[in-house]
């Protein structure tokens, strides 16, 4: 059935249609993209003035943002009575990032939010952002995270958080420098498992998943490239992952659909995933789109 909601966002704002089925999230005349979904609750990015965060389930909630700032890139986990949503607060032109979260009841209302790691100050760079969160045993969250080489590339960091007071625990290291932006990882059979997109962001591109040992006595991260296989991207390089699969219009960002205890939701061998899809460079046509990846670790 298609559904033909309308966002409230105040009477300052036009008040959008998103359209929502099956396989597709589309706000008119505005962007989604960088979503997130567990236990039935998508929350994803929209551009409302500036990037804004809304989800669904069964109505859309309140679109969430804090004034002045660029609030983007959610990811959510369940918690007892609710969600714990990890995202970017940064500056509107998408500089000097941090790391916020805020707390949800089971409507997906905000209750309460805080910081967790700082915006930098330096304008010319990204900073931290773009977390994914996953649940893991021993009472933590393990997050990934887009964060700055030394100079300026995009690389991967990590950090523990307490899954009992949501403080930040420490940060783990990666046995050797790890490249990336926007990941999405997920706990399964004692590995973390991070998908990836790589390629032009609105052109021909790949999906793929990395699998990391963690080693959570020593706080390290450790890829295991046995499986991996090469695949040229648009611009000459290429792109290592498990199961590269060419995917159009790519969009960075994709969201693999969890279970209410934050376990993937695995069918025939496949993950659904959901993730941004750009018709043109331009975000005016950005949408999120469904799609499967085999997953036969």
């Amino acid at each position: 059935m298609l559904l033909s909601l309308t966002i409230l966002v105040g009477c300052s704002v036009p008040k959008p249609k998103t359209i929502i089925t099956a396989d597709t999230v589309d706000t008119k005349n505005h962007y989604d993209y960088s979503p997130t979904l567990v236990d039935g609750r998508m929350f994803w990015t929209c551009g409302l003035q500036t990037d804004t965060i809304i989800s669904y389930k069964t109505k859309l909630s309140d679109p969430w943002h804090i004034e002045g700032k660029l609030v983007a890139d959610p990811s959510a986990v369940r918690t007892p009575g609710g969600f714990l949503v990890l995202h970017t607060v940064g500056e509107p032109d998408g500089t000097r990032n941090g790391i916020g979260l805020f707390f949800t009841d089971m409507t997906g209302k905000v209750l309460r939010n805080k910081t967790i790691i700082q915006q930098k100050t330096n304008p010319a760079r990204y900073g931290d952002g773009q977390p994914s969160i996953a649940a893991v045993p021993g009472d933590r969250y393990v997050v990934f995270h887009r964060t700055d080489g030394s100079n300026g590339e995009s690389m991967l960091g990590a950090f523990e958080l307490d899954s009992r007071t949501y403080r930040f625990l420490r940060r783990l290291r990666f046995d050797t420098p790890e490249d990336g932006a926007s990941p999405e990882i997920f706990y399964f059979a004692g590995s973390l498992w991070m998908v990836l997109v790589g390629g032009a962001q609105a052109g021909s591109g790949f999906i793929g998943l990395r699998r990391y040992d963690y080693d959570q006595a020593n706080g390290v991260l450790r890829r295991d490239r046995s499986r991996e296989i090469g695949s040229l991207l648009p611009d000459g390089g290429v792109f290592w992952a498990i199961g590269s699969k060419p995917i159009s219009n790519v969009l960075d960002g994709a969201a693999v659909v969890r279970d209410e205890h934050n376990d993937p939701v695995i069918k025939n061998g496949k993950l659904t995933y959901w993730r941004g899809h750009a018709l043109n460079a331009g975000p005016g046509n950005w949408k999120i789109v469904r799609g499967f990846l085999d997953f036969r670790p």
